[in-house]
């Protein structure tokens, strides 16, 4: 886990790599326990980029309540994601050079 943010509920949203390829955001409810209603049933919600050496580096909520979170790419791109509040995939997901 890299980084982290709370919402006005007081849920926790981790991000971080998952499985060497993808990013992969978790929710815990206010007592710390895995939101499973957050990509039902599982509780997390992953992008999986195919590169190796992925890894989500911040998260942050925007205004209209998806989930924004960016990594690196094996040190040389980066990559921008963002899901909707329930953990479903919204398909936005961009790389960068930089």
């Amino acid at each position: 886990v890299n980084a982290s943010v709370v919402d006005t509920n007081n849920n926790v949203y981790v991000v971080g790599g998952f499985e060497g390829r993808s990013m992969a955001i978790w929710k815990f409810d206010s007592e710390g326990n895995i939101d499973t209603s957050f990509n039902s049933p599982v509780g997390y919600t992953s992008f999986l980029i195919e590169a190796r050496d992925v890894e989500g580096l911040d998260i942050q909520l925007d205004n209209d309540g998806k989930i924004v979170v960016s990594g690196t790419i094996t040190d040389e791109n980066g990559n921008c994601c963002k899901t909707n509040e329930d953990g479903r995939n919204t398909g936005q997901c961009y790389r960068y050079l930089y």
